[in-house]
């Protein structure tokens, strides 16, 4: 995609979530332009992991945000697994054996080692409302937009997986 840099918002989604034999997932991202609430590039896809799972969605979307986009960047997901990952767990936790995901936690991680660098990644509240924005709550409109339009190139990806 061009224009992939800057502010990337991710997200996965998985439908028939309850049902794991049933599941479909998909992941978004989806690149803002720096001064308007305007999408400029976007990439999305089915979830090509045996285990059709929303952390799994959520991780692959970041590590696509790595193969694809131009440093630096700022990802922004609602994504506790993935941002506790990156910002406190690590290389040593994420990729061991009896780790959930290891073997995308270990492309992750070779991504980031290959970036040397330009890389944030932050946590925001998922399907912020109106109300969190005005009083505050861990979510800017900026945040709110981006967020949303990650989910909706999310849902649409796993749509296809169906």
């Amino acid at each position: 995609p061009s224009e992939f840099t800057g502010d990337i918002y991710t997200d996965g989604y998985v439908f028939e979530a309850q049902y794991p034999s049933l599941a479909s997932a998909g992941w978004g991202c989806v690149a803002l332009h720096q001064d308007r609430q305007e999408i400029v590039s976007f990439c999305s896809g089915p979830l090509l992991d045996p285990l059709q799972c929303i952390n799994a969605a959520e991780l692959v979307a970041v590590v696509n945000v790595l193969r694809f986009a131009i440093p630096p960047v700022r990802i922004f997901t609602a994504s506790a697994f993935v941002a506790d990952g990156f910002l406190v767990r690590g290389p040593e936790a994420t990729c061991a054996c009896v780790s959930a995901h290891a073997h995308l936690w270990k492309e992750f991680w070779r991504l980031v080692d290959d970036w040397g660098g330009g890389i944030e990644i932050s946590k925001i509240k998922g399907h912020a409302t109106q109300v969190d924005v005005q009083i505050g709550r861990g979510a800017s409109a900026r945040h709110r937009y981006g967020s949303a339009k990650a989910d909706e190139a999310a849902k649409s990806a796993a749509s296809f997986a169906r």
